[in-house]
């Protein structure tokens, strides 16, 4: 999806002129980090280039009354891109001297229009789009609503946009790749990264990165970071970065013992709570706990679990569990001994 913070140093950004405060033309402007109006823009394209021969586009329009199976386009001229959904098929096509190809999801809807691809150069020997540098027609955003074709034209001459892309360049990242896979010890949730960023996120915190270098799993590493410096990929491991040569695969790590929530509680005789706490947003290494301090575990008031709360995968997510029970709902119930007399 489009993240404008992103164009502030990691990506280039156009947007229409007349979204920021106190400007009014509606052409396209280079964007880095201006106020908009209304804390958006209904016109964007973000690129990113990915290798020095292919780029990362992500077009995007809102409005009312859009014309979904009309898609978007980037043209000079001619159309260089042109994404649309036709029979509920989504296509992309553009001029020949790209490999197209979708990444990511994309979204053909009235009041929004969103498309993720990569652009490839055949010709890897020239530079990208150098075909068009010298082209005298002006690039321009086109889409349709109701009312007609809507048109959002590049405020400068062609050459500025088509020079511009690769300003952020950087690392190669046909150097990397990613998947969900499975951790063959069953203590940690790999998941896929967005590998066209500059610096690795991870949807957890802190975040932690498996890496495979190279991508066969010959080499195994676990760090807080993963980030591009200049034109080389890093990763930290105990506050020292490395430099990573060659390809590797990355992952999201996230150890299982983490996902586990707080369980619903029960109402019985003598019970009280059970005690959670979650892990530590500090250290990736810890797990969520779940203990009675004073008793055992029991999911009925009756039957007493004495075994220790464990967090596992289960095939509705992950729950905790003592001596083979699952506890969705719980509480601590204090274990009596009946042959001693009442204190």
């Amino acid at each position: 999806s489009i993240d404008l913070e992103r164009c502030k140093d990691e990506t280039v950004c156009y947007i229409r002129e007349s979204c920021i405060e106190s400007k009014t033309s509606k052409a396209l402007i280079r964007y880095r980090a201006d106020k908009l109006k209304e804390g958006e823009c209904d016109v964007i394209m973000q690129v990113k280039p990915l290798t020095k021969s292919k780029l990362h586009f992500m077009l995007q329009v809102k409005g009312q009354n859009l014309k979904r199976e009309h898609g978007i386009k980037l043209v000079q001229k001619a159309d260089l891109f042109h994404c649309k959904i036709e029979s509920d098929k989504e296509e992309i096509t553009g001029n020949s001297i790209f490999i197209l190809n979708f990444l990511g999801s994309n979204k053909f809807e009235p009041q929004s229009i969103f498309c993720s691809f990569t652009a490839e150069a055949k010709d890897k020997s020239l530079p990208f789009g150098v075909t068009f540098h010298s082209n005298s027609d002006v690039p321009s955003i086109v889409y349709s609503k109701d009312s007609g074709v809507v048109t959002a034209e590049y405020a400068h001459n062609e050459f500025f946009m088509w020079s511009e892309f690769m300003t952020a360049g950087g690392c190669n990242h046909d150097l990397v790749s990613t998947s969900n896979k499975a951790d063959p010890n069953k203590e940690n949730a790999w998941t896929e990264v967005d590998i066209t960023r500059h610096r690795f996120t991870c949807p957890f915190s802190p975040a932690s990165f498996m890496l495979e270098i190279p991508p066969d799993g010959t080499k195994s590493i676990v760090s807080s970071s993963v980030h591009c410096e200049t034109v080389h990929w890093h990763y930290d491991l105990g506050g020292v970065k490395t430099k990573i040569e060659g390809k590797f695969a990355v992952f999201c790590s996230e150890k299982l013992c983490r996902k586990c929530s707080a369980p619903a509680g029960i109402s019985c005789a003598g019970c009280t709570n059970a005690t959670f706490a979650a892990a530590s947003t500090a250290d990736a290494t810890s797990c969520a706990s779940l203990k009675c301090d004073n008793g055992s575990f029991t999911v009925d008031g009756g039957k007493l679990l004495s075994g220790e709360a464990k967090c596992s995968k289960s095939a509705e997510g992950f729950e905790w569990n003592a001596e083979g029970t699952e506890l969705k709902q719980a509480a601590c119930l204090q274990k009596i001994d009946c042959t001693k007399p009442p204190q």
